[in-house]
């Protein structure tokens, strides 16, 4: 039977050395459970850059994925690539902020997968509608009402529950579909992939049967956590997935 099983690893140039160390520590300490590939993807590095973390890689086993991409084009666009290159696979894509803490934490996430459906960090309902917030200055009025409305347009109030980038699960053709067209120029066009009313999440709420917000039940005891089933009326299954006992994270939450 083929491996395709992805664990892809976004390295870049904005993340310190830390954050890559911790994750091949932690990967290498911790036993995944299911046979899989691990790809590093190293993201606006120069050569001398890459050749010292070679050094420090060379006693694992990976695959490597160096970028060809020379402008920021944020996560998103490098989880692009790498769908195109391991096309209709099952990828679990993690930034820098995430790495195993426990045995068997693959194992634990591809339970509850199959081809149809997403595994993702969510807990953050934020909404940048909501953010905005108003200074203490008459000048500023204006700015706030004008930024109130832009975000409006392209955000849903809060909560907004929607998959984070610290990690989510899902297979490489369906990501594909959705990302192949998208426009990465500035910061808040990956806003909007994450959480925006046409982001990830909201494109694959349409057409998902039961769609749930995990946060502790039944179906998800052994990870003890629990589903509340928010809509019943879609055609597959998605679960969010806050990955608590799999994964850490080390990247903040607003509202978790």
């Amino acid at each position: 039977m083929p491996n395709d099983k992805i664990v892809c690893y976004l390295y870049t140039v904005f993340d310190p050395k830390k954050k890559l160390i911790d994750f091949i520590n932690n990967y290498k300490k911790y036993k995944p459970g299911l046979n899989h590939k691990l790809v590093i993807c190293l993201k606006l590095l120069n050569i001398n850059e890459i050749n010292k973390i070679r050094k420090y890689l060379k006693n694992t086993k990976y695959i490597e994925f160096i970028d060809p991409e020379k402008k920021n084009d944020w996560d998103f666009g490098s989880y692009k690539r790498i769908s195109e290159k391991f096309y209709n696979k099952d990828v679990l894509f993690l930034n820098s902020h995430s790495y195993p803490v426990c045995n068997n934490w693959l194992k634990k996430l591809f339970v509850h997968k199959n081809k149809e459906n997403v595994i993702a960090t969510t807990s953050s309902y934020e909404s940048l509608v909501d953010s905005v917030k108003l200074k203490n200055k008459f000048h500023k009025i204006i700015r706030y009402i004008k930024r109130k409305y832009h975000f409006s347009l392209n955000f849903n109030k809060f909560p907004n529950p929607h998959f984070r980038t610290t990690g989510f699960l899902i297979n490489s053709k369906i990501f594909l579909t959705y990302i192949k067209n998208k426009k990465l120029e500035y910061k808040e066009d990956a806003l909007k992939i994450e959480s925006g009313k046409n982001g990830l999440t909201n494109y694959l709420k349409n057409g998902i049967e039961n769609f749930r917000c995990c946060q502790s039940t039944a179906a998800f005891k052994k990870l003890n956590l629990r589903a509340q089933t928010l809509k019943q009326t879609f055609q597959r299954c998605i679960i969010y997935h806050k990955l608590c006992l799999a994964f850490r994270s080390r990247k903040p939450l607003k509202f978790c």
